[in-house]
């Protein structure tokens, strides 16, 4: 079988690669993991010409020296390329930003130094020009010895159709690897020559070992790309060749970035590729509107003016579709009842698996709300701004921006915003963040507050304010554990924070789609996984024994018992044997609890209304806000414990993490309950 071409896709954060890649493969793309790790790759296909190409879209990297978790993965492929011919790709598709170009070039160099076949796409380009800029890609392409240069504006594709084409012609040429010249003067170069002839010894290029003996004295990180017996032996070069630099007065550190803007300063001499073409300069539009978004006072109440607009239309606009699937749902159920026999199979597919299932399916289109909202959100620029709005109040609970981003997606799934951690450099500051992220309310957590608010109120303004409520009890919680645990900690913790605001773009609906649908789809299949299993044992709990007439009384069966047995240990929080039951099968995954009421209640009658029926006939409003409670602390989602092992490296902080979320929800919920049964709410 013969292997497609392979495309890798390279670029900074923020340059719109991710949107040129969501743009070139369309739905023609799938999601996996590297191996070992929980760092997301994308590979999409497209097709020029009746061939097929394999484009691979890796995460953002700033430059070869690895300065985050995340970028570590990308840099070892990319290490991995110079040394194993057979693994590094055909082509390298390069996007940059085109009004950061001075910035992106840093990356450019580098990538050009791997001697790869490199097109270098210049993303947002109108952006460029609106603020009366413009830039001269035929000197850039022939300074930098790129096989082509192309621009482009990702948002409503413009320009694609010529980086499709510069790809096909790439391949249909015979073009050969570019030679790139030496970026050091002779002075650095007789210093690194020891690290340079390491490198060629390894395999690697004339040019690749350059770019690699300058990483190596210019950041401790970038050893963390090489083998532990290849460790040994660079310390010892690295050493040797900080010393020779200090003799002639040249600082190892600063030695990439001086080298390399200095290499570009002489490479252009006079001639600029960045240029004024108007006479007269306005203020750009992310000028002009960050004055408003950035504003201490006026920039946080757009801020939680935004989330109160999410959280409102997950109410208002999600109902109807909703309704449409519970009915389809309860469509499902009916047919299912009358094609197979009277009998336990029946019972066991109508009253367990279909009504597990139910369960969930019935709250994806709130879920891809807020997936789609949280994603237009990010791609607007506008989660950078929140970064930097929030980076003076996080420093006060030990904290800086940075954290803001992952907190922010730990609002979809803890999973991502533990895996976007990765970002903070600094050790201790990345573990609070990790330990206080699950108390960030996930939409795990939405089927409870939905199923438990709308029992009880109807008026969607009433049901926005108690939502954002549980939300919000999270979020303040989690800033007060993160300030403890900061206190406690004794970690060594440098929280400088230098964070890029990204130029405001108009999101493209596609990629929007395409994330929203992604990360729906997950959720919705690895939630189904535990719900199924789930679902197929409480069903054979609650549906035996049987009495003597074969009928089945919940009370008395074996889930029955198990929650009677437990009922004293939850009373205080005002919780009954049944609620017992669905804290239990909960401590998988949180989501499951509706879905245990669900099969509770749903022996008899199984669809939604008359689950919050049931559930407001035999529990009041207090019993339901304390449930909420106990679900904002609650410690249960294994997989989220299992991924903050694999990050942290150790089972210590996971079960910590157990410990500290069952006592906060085990107290919380108690709390809210008697204090609300003294005042006479019960």
């Amino acid at each position: 079988m013969n292997k497609n071409p392979q495309i890798a896709l390279l670029g900074n954060p923020n340059s719109g690669k991710t949107a040129v890649f969501n743009q070139l493969t369309g739905m023609s793309q799938k999601v996996s993991n590297y191996p070992g790790v929980t760092v997301e790759k994308h590979v999409g296909k497209i097709r020029l010409s009746n061939k097929d190409y394999d484009l691979i879209d890796f995460p953002g990297i700033y430059g070869i020296i690895p300065n985050s978790l995340d970028e570590e993965i990308v840099c070892k492929e990319i290490y991995n390329w110079c040394i194993d011919k057979e693994s590094r790709p055909d082509l390298i598709v390069c996007v940059l930003d085109s009004n950061n170009i001075s910035r992106n070039l840093y990356l450019a160099t580098q990538i050009i130094e791997l001697g790869i076949p490199t097109i270098f796409a210049l993303n947002m380009i109108d952006l460029l020009q609106s603020s009366n800029k413009q830039i001269d890609a035929n000197l850039l392409k022939e300074k930098l010895g790129a096989y082509d240069i192309v621009t482009c504006c990702a948002l409503n594709s413009k320009g694609l159709i010529d980086l499709t084409q510069s790809i096909k012609g790439f391949f249909n040429s015979d073009s050969i690897n570019p030679q790139a010249s030496s970026i050091l003067d002779e002075k650095t170069a007789s210093c690194l020559s020891e690290l340079k002839d390491f490198f060629i010894k390894k395999g690697l290029s004339s040019s690749q070992s350059e770019l690699y003996a300058i990483n190596a004295v210019s950041n401790s990180k970038s050893l963390d790309l090489f083998e532990k017996d290849d460790k040994k032996s660079l310390e010892l070069l690295i050493d040797s060749s900080e010393k020779r630099l200090a003799e002639k007065k040249i600082t190892a550190k600063s030695l990439n970035s001086i080298i390399r803007y200095t290499y570009l300063e002489k490479l252009f001499d006079k001639h600029t590729i960045l240029s004024d073409y108007r006479e007269v300069k306005e203020k750009s539009f992310t000028e002009k509107i960050d004055k408003y978004m950035t504003h201490p006072i006026l920039g946080t109440g757009i801020f939680l003016s935004l989330l109160f607009t999410i959280f409102w239309t997950l109410f208002k606009f999600a109902e109807y579709p909703m309704n449409l699937v519970d009915s389809l749902m309860g469509a499902i159920k009916d047919f299912s009842a009358q094609i197979i026999p009277d009998g336990i199979i029946q019972d066991l597919v109508v009253n367990g698996i279909l009504e597990g299932i139910g369960g969930i399916v019935i709250f994806i289109p709130q879920i891809l709300i807020l997936m789609f909202s949280l994603k237009f959100l990010e791609d607007t620029g506008y989660m950078a701004r929140a970064s930097f709005l929030m980076d003076r109040f996080m420093s006060k609970i030990g904290l800086h921006g940075g954290s803001v981003l992952p907190l922010m997606s730990g609002y979809a799934c803890a999973i991502p915003g533990i895996m976007a951690a990765r970002t903070i450099d600094d050790w201790k500051e990345r573990l609070i963040t990790i330990l206080i992220l699950p108390l960030t309310s996930c939409t795990a957590r939405l089927p409870v507050y939905v199923i438990m608010i709308t029992a009880f109120v109807d008026d969607a303004t009433t049901q926005t304010f108690l939502f954002m409520l549980m939300y919000l009890l999270g979020t303040v919680t989690a800033i007060i554990v993160a300030k403890i645990l900061s206190f406690f900690l004794k970690e060594k913790t440098n929280p400088s924070f230098i964070m890029e605001l990204p130029t405001y773009k108009k999101p493209i609906l596609k990629t929007l789609i395409i994330d929203a649908y992604s990360k729906t789809k997950s959720f919705v299949v690895d939630a189904g996984k535990i719900i199924f299993a789930i679902s197929i044992i409480l069903w054979a709990l609650a549906s035996f024994p049987k009495n003597e007439k074969g009928n089945i009384n919940i009370e008395n069966s074996y889930v029955g018992y198990i929650g009677q047995a437990i009922e004293p240990a939850i009373s205080p929080m005002g919780f009954d044997w049944k609620i017992g039951i669905g804290l239990i099968t909960s401590f998988a995954a949180r989501e499951t609890f509706v879905s245990t009421m669900s099969t509770i209640y749903g022996i008899d009658d199984d669809d939604e209304n008359s689950l919050k029926e049931n559930i407001a006939k035999d529990y009041s409003l207090l019993i339901a806000i304390s449930v909420m409670v106990f679900y904002v602390y609650a410690a249960q989602c294994m997989s989220t414990f299992a991924i903050v092992k694999r990050e942290t490296n150790t089972w210590k902080w996971p079960i910590f993490m157990i410990f500290y979320m069952t006592a906060l929800a085990y107290l919380g919920s108690t709390l809210v309950y008697q204090v609300g049964y003294i005042m006479g709410y019960a």
